[in-house]
């Protein structure tokens, strides 16, 4: 029995000794791992704390064995060698997405290869403790920018998920879609055809379930659940009618068809379970024989021969043996904006001087892999409240956790980011250049003292903690703070700075070097306090006017000198990577791929995750990642050629 199953043995236990005559509904669907196993109708029973958490227990194991079991029967030797048709590198948000429409094809044998565990955390499925997920080795890569010259030199921690449904897996669940101006430009401005807002539309509304929205946006048989929280904390509504005494009209849908405004977030959730994309497009397809999953795999190179890609190296572990898999048809990389070029440079695809560099042989030279790099930058704002009960920092109690343990409800099922308002810094501009984001918390996931824990102590290691006086939090569920109250992040949606990716070794467990060139670009900066000072100006009217209760940057600092010094010592990421294998036309020498999505000089060789926009969306990122792995799927299967399986 593992933790999470003791945790559900002691609360359920601890909870019915005190009320031993409770009646408790048992979940009709036991949940493990996101992936549902086939259980009884639910039933109302008397049962006796000892009961209850034999029963709790018994939910949790119901549902892993077939999931579980599955994953582990395969290792990387066992492949050595063996063909498939399609070889999907990266089993994140688009790399699922792919991977399970290929295989709806009964005829096609594919095989998705995930770097990091099977999602068998039980944390990960838990909405509110998704902060327990960054900085954990087991799930997160946890890489580091270089030193950022316009923020001090400081280091950023970068986030990414390393576990089946990548950063689907890790993030704060937010369903957004950005503009239709982002899709328009990468038409207009990029020369990608196919790609404009009504040419993607219908791959939203493929992948889309929205329980909400019924209209011609919307699509409602998709497999991604999306969905309106069952509720909000009321300090949400306070916020969102502090933006309308600010001015800024409400809209209760950002993917519709005006995104401006304010309003509560949609979310990838299901029946109080993080929906990622392994939970939403593995579930049913892993039924299928033609799926192959590897797990625990890291993808060494791509296998090059007379300029095609004919399959993979996959290693289990650093110095360790690689094995070769091959691929009749096609290798797609989904492996992310840092994965996917980093694997391109790895094989011999990228600038020629930054190869020979480090050892390895020019076989393409494609000098776009890796740049282009973009990001959306962000500011954390915190506020305390004077009053209690209208906020999540006080959800995790035994009650409330033994509530969404068994019926998967309550305030464990809120990320508590449940808000956003988009705005213009300059009414001229064809999209938002800023979100806010709203936390309804303020001191119990990594914007509170994780913050200093997590982002902050490489270069900065600020008490925050002791600032805030804020409690410690664990790695099972976050402990109660002394006080309440909620966060606003001003987020930097088209930052005019750009990075770069580069390959540092040629050993592909060295991680790359990270170069975002934050607030390089002085016009960022501009744009950066433009959102401070909105952030400010709507919490006024919250507040009635004071700003006695905010932390960062804090009443003291008012000055544009000064705010402009706490930016550049306070700016982190909100963990949106993009651009590093440029889509555009094909003679644009900084492009690296097509806009079928074909990397430039390779056959049989494409790319599909975050890394392909030439320019990022307005908005977060894992609804058109998603997106793009549905679109990838049609653009391979409508040239698949015919298939001889016994080759």
């Amino acid at each position: 029995m593992d933790s999470a199953q003791r945790r559900i043995n002691v609360l359920a236990a601890h909870l019915l000794e005190n009320q031993p005559t409770a009646s408790v509904l048992l979940a009709a669907e036991p949940t493990a791992n996101n992936i549902r196993a086939a259980a009884p109708p639910s039933r109302r029973l008397p049962v006796t704390g000892k009961q209850a958490a034999i029963g709790a227990a018994a939910v949790v194991v119901a549902g892993t064995v077939f999931y579980h079991t599955r994953l582990r029967e395969i290792s990387v030797d066992q492949l050595e060698g063996k063909n498939f048709d399609y070889i999907v590198v990266g089993a994140g948000s688009a790399g699922c997405a792919l991977a399970a429409r290929l295989s709806e094809d009964p005829t096609a044998q594919v095989l998705l290869i995930e770097a990091g565990p099977p999602d068998a955390k039980r944390e990960i499925h838990a909405p509110y403790a998704w902060p327990l997920q960054m900085g954990d080795a087991t799930v997160d890569w946890s890489f580091v920018t270089q030193p950022q010259p316009h923020l001090n030199y400081r280091h950023v921690r970068w986030p990414r998920g390393k576990v089946l449904g990548g950063s689907s897996a890790l993030n704060v669940m937010i369903y957004m879609r950005g503009n239709k101006a982002d899709y328009d430009l990468w038409r207009d401005q990029f020369g990608c055809e196919g790609w404009a807002y009504q040419d993607v539309l219908p791959y939203f509304k493929k992948s889309e379930h929205n329980t909400t929205h019924k209209n011609e946006f919307h699509g409602n048989q998709g497999p991604l659940r999306v969905t309106h929280l069952d509720s909000y904390a009321p300090v949400t509504d306070r916020f969102l009618k502090a933006c309308q005494k600010a001015g800024v009209p409400l809209n209760d849908d950002f993917n519709g068809s005006v995104q401006d405004g304010a309003g509560k977030n949609q979310f990838t959730i299901k029946d109080g379970e993080r929906c990622s994309s392994a939970a939403g497009y593995l579930k049913t397809a892993l039924s299928r024989s033609n799926l192959t999953v590897l797990v625990n795999a890291t993808c060494t190179r791509v296998l090059l021969e007379k300029g095609r890609a004919i399959g993979v190296g996959v290693a289990s572990e650093r110095m360790g043996h690689e094995s070769r898999i091959y691929a009749r048809h096609e290798v797609v990389l989904c492996a992310g904006a840092i994965g996917s070029p980093h694997i391109l440079q790895l094989s011999g695809i990228g600038s020629r001087d930054e190869l020979e560099a480090v050892g390895i042989k020019s076989e393409v030279h494609l000098p776009g892999v890796g740049k282009n790099l973009q990001d959306h930058p962000f500011l954390i704002m915190p506020y305390f409240l004077n009053e209690k009960g209208l906020t999540l920092d006080n959800a995790d109690t035994t009650l409330n956790i033994l509530r969404w343990t068994l019926f998967k409800s309550g305030p464990i099922s809120s990320p508590g980011c449940e808000a956003s308002v988009f705005l213009r810094s300059d009414p001229s501009l064809p999209y938002p250049d800023m979100q806010l984001h709203f936390y309804a918390l303020a001191g119990q996931n990594e914007h509170g003292q994780a913050q200093m824990k997590y982002y902050l102590q490489p270069t900065n290691p600020v008490d925050l903690a002791n600032r805030y006086r804020l409690k410690g939090w664990d790695k099972v569920l976050f402990k109660r703070g002394h006080l309440e109250g909620c966060i606003v992040v001003p987020t930097l949606l088209h930052a005019k700075s750009r990075g770069y990716i580069r390959v540092n070794s040629k050993d592909p467990f060295e991680p790359p070097l990270i170069q975002p060139n934050y607030m390089q670009d002085p016009s960022d900066l501009d744009v950066a306090m433009f959102g401070l000072k909105s952030a400010r100006r709507i919490i006024a009217e919250m507040r009635g006017g004071s700003l006695e209760n905010e932390m960062e940057p804090g009443h003291d600092l008012q000055t544009d000198e000064e705010l402009r010094a706490w930016i550049r010592e306070r700016l982190l990421t909100c963990y949106h990577p993009a651009g590093t294998c440029k889509m555009g036309v094909v003679q644009d020498p900084t492009t690296v791929l097509d806009p079928m999505l074909r990397v430039k000089g390779v056959e049989g060789l494409r790319v599909a995750d975050c890394s392909i926009m030439p320019e990022i969306v307005s908005g977060n990122t894992n609804a058109p990642v998603i997106m793009i792995g549905e679109k990838a799927a049609d653009l391979i299967l409508a040239n698949r050629p015919r298939h001889n399986n016994n080759k």
